[in-house]
């Protein structure tokens, strides 16, 4: 530490400042209000997903929600039946439509719907993504938790559901990979990294939000991940360690190439956007507060590293779903190639083969006497194995007697080939 109090090199920070964390200003306490929660849902040309996701909506366990559809530039009358088939009647009076007459973008449209909404607490989902029922009402209550006064939002660990989108227009679910954040809280070495969190994972407060300044219109895309860091600044992110949220990928369907599509733009474009807003921060803390741009480049590159392993797990997780798929359906056309009444046959007999196996409990108790009878076996083994070993020297008795006997035989001979020619001449 240098003399004067300061400390060193390090001259663009305060002493009074060194060594401690500037914390947020407490945000009001959370009324009780309904609605509670505004939902802004962008959509544009998605009628197939959409229903979906407003279903994902209605069968919230907290009721006191509202949703505030902002329709980018798609066909009205798509939109509304949409919404009428997929929202009760009793609840359709919570759901808002804004129709723009030509696509305006989707940060702008979500600007809109932000406006429109009046509750005290905001989230945003997208046409293709859902949640989990309990969604709203664990954010809620981690938000009226007595540490909550700083939090700007909760983050909720979300599923990657990778599905695929028949000819037919279903949608088939293929394989899901639990992710989310590593730690209790998100923070800004976290947001660094592409697409740290998913946005409809997040509940914020509608106050943390205009302090930060809402969504940037003017961008085109990762409008979140930049609107993310700016709510850090003015307030905590707590997370909630339950997958609530879930993030569809379709399959097989290039960006940009349809409406179907996840994303619009390429991966490359996002990683170039995030890469020149990196460079921005670094830039501004070196000409405003230099002690923070080594920090902003350590974490930037720990970050980006740590992005692309989760893209190439993300990668490797489809890659083997779908080798998974291609033997499943190989072991289909197999057994398809031969006539199926044999094995229809014998599927026949399960319930039987079932009802066979009840007995098993008691086979089992019976193995139980196995031990014993084991034993028992072996003594009779010893047994006989030394009987077996007084038997040699009695065949060996045997033999003897039977050599006297053939010598004897022998010695006889000639007495009874006289004893023959006797007998012939008395004939």
């Amino acid at each position: 530490m240098a003399a004067d109090g300061g400390i060193g090199l390090l001259t663009g920070i305060p002493p009074e400042l060194a060594f401690r964390g500037w914390l947020p200003e407490p945000f009001g306490p959370l009324p009780e209000a309904d609605p509670m929660v505004s939902v802004v849902l962008r959509t544009r040309d998605r009628s197939l997903l959409l229903g979906r996701a407003l279903a994902s909506i209605a069968g919230r366990t907290l009721p006191a929600w509202e949703v505030v559809v902002a329709n980018d530039g798609g066909p009205a009358e798509a939109v509304e039946a949409v919404v009428d088939a997929a929202i009760p009647p009793a609840l359709r009076h919570r759901v808002r439509l804004l129709h723009a007459p030509v696509s305006a973008g989707r940060w702008v449209e979500a600007c809109a719907a932000f406006a429109a909404g009046t509750a005290p607490l905001v989230a945003l989902l997208d046409d293709d993504d859902t949640w989990e029922p309990e969604f709203l009402a664990a954010g809620v209550a981690r938000l009226r938790q007595a540490d909550a006064a700083r939090l700007a939002g909760v983050v909720t660990r979300w599923s990657q559901v990778f599905e695929e989108i028949a000819p037919d227009g279903g949608v088939h679910r293929q394989s899901v990979m639990e992710t989310g954040p590593r730690f209790d809280t998100i923070g800004f070495e976290e947001l660094l990294a592409p697409a740290n969190f998913q946005p409809q994972a997040l509940l914020m407060r509608r106050e943390a939000a205009l302090r930060a300044g809402g969504w940037d219109p003017a961008l085109r895309i990762a409008g979140d991940w930049e609107f993310h860091l700016r709510l850090l600044a003015e307030g905590e992110l707590a997370v909630v360690p339950r997958a609530l949220a879930n993030w569809h990928r379709r399959l097989g369907i290039p960006a940009g190439s349809s409406a179907l599509a996840n994303v619009s733009t390429g991966w490359d474009d996002y990683i170039a956007f995030h890469a020149a807003h990196r460079t921005g921060l670094v830039r501004g803390a070196l000409r405003q507060a230099p002690w923070l741009a080594a920090p902003l480049l350590l974490a930037g590159a720990e970050a980006t590293a740590r992005g692309q392993s989760h893209a190439a797990l993300a990668h490797d997780h489809v890659l083997l779903n779908g080798r998974l798929a291609a033997l499943e359906g190989t072991a289909a056309a197999l057994l398809g190639r031969d006539d199926p009444a044999p094995r229809l046959a014998i599927l026949q007999d399960v319930p039987a083969r079932l009802a066979a196996m009840q007995d098993v409990p008691a086979g089992l108790a019976a193995l139980e006497d196995v031990p014993a009878r084991l034993a028992a076996l072996e003594s009779a083994f010893h047994r006989i194995e030394a009987m077996i070993g007084l038997l040699p020297p009695r065949f060996t008795k045997v033999a003897q007697a039977a050599e006297r006997l053939e010598q004897r035989l022998a010695d006889q001979a000639p007495v009874l080939r006289v004893l023959e020619g006797a007998l012939r001449a008395w004939k």
